[in-house]
């Protein structure tokens, strides 16, 4: 590990957020930041250091009422994609610091993939996913029981009872997977019930699924 001089962002405001799956973020009050592609955070002062990777830009303009409007944009290449308005920014420097460039690369090889099945599928969903852990095709996984109501304009409220799966798996494995998903009926092809990749993974966020 090695010292680096990496941007620190002190906003006016700054929290912890917490996704459904247990995803960590820091949010200034508007948009915000995945904790596994920033470098460190200190929420009593309100700071962000944001590793090498990362594009702060701020830039001005008026808007259609011609009123002048400043904005600062947060850029880590296809991954993470944030503007604020100026107010939100304090103090824009640089510190130094111990940096391990590793921490901020991706693992373009795995993939996560978020399924939302009907919660009467659970059993066989899991036993599926059991299976491709056992082969290393999935590297980890979480779940969790959810609920999503719909209530659509002249329809009648309804509840439906899901069960949540976020897996980490093998970029070239997860459409074989979904086909299984398809071809027993455990994912729906309809609007309520999905399937979701994104990807690569980064170190940090692997650390993560493993504490889970």
């Amino acid at each position: 590990m090695a010292k680096a001089w990496l941007a620190r962002v002190k906003f006016t405001e700054l929290h912890e957020v917490t996704g459904a799956f247990g995803q960590e973020w820091i949010s200034p009050g508007g948009g915000g930041f995945p904790k596994h592609l920033i470098h460190s955070y200190n929420l009593k002062a309100k700071t962000v250091v944001f590793p090498i990777g990362w594009a702060i830009t701020e830039s001005g303009g008026t808007n259609e009422d011609n009123w002048k409007r400043t904005q600062y944009e947060f850029i880590f290449k296809d991954f993470c994609h944030t503007v604020l308005r100026h107010e939100y920014i304090k103090k824009v420097d640089l510190i130094e610091v111990d940096y391990n460039p590793n921490d901020f690369q991706p693992n373009k090889d795995l993939v996560v993939m978020t399924l939302r099945v009907p919660r009467r599928n659970r059993v066989r969903t899991d036993k599926l996913v059991n299976k491709h852990r056992t082969t290393q095709t999935i590297v980890v996984e979480r779940s969790m029981e959810s609920s999503m109501v719909v209530d659509g304009v002249g329809r009648k409220k309804r509840t439906f009872l899901q069960y949540l799966y976020e897996l980490v798996m093998q970029k070239s494995e997860w459409q074989d997977f979904a086909r299984q998903l398809y071809k027993q009926n455990l994912v729906p092809k309809t609007q309520r019930f999905a399937i979701l990749i994104t990807g690569p993974v980064f170190p940090r966020q692997l650390a993560n699924f493993k504490q889970s």
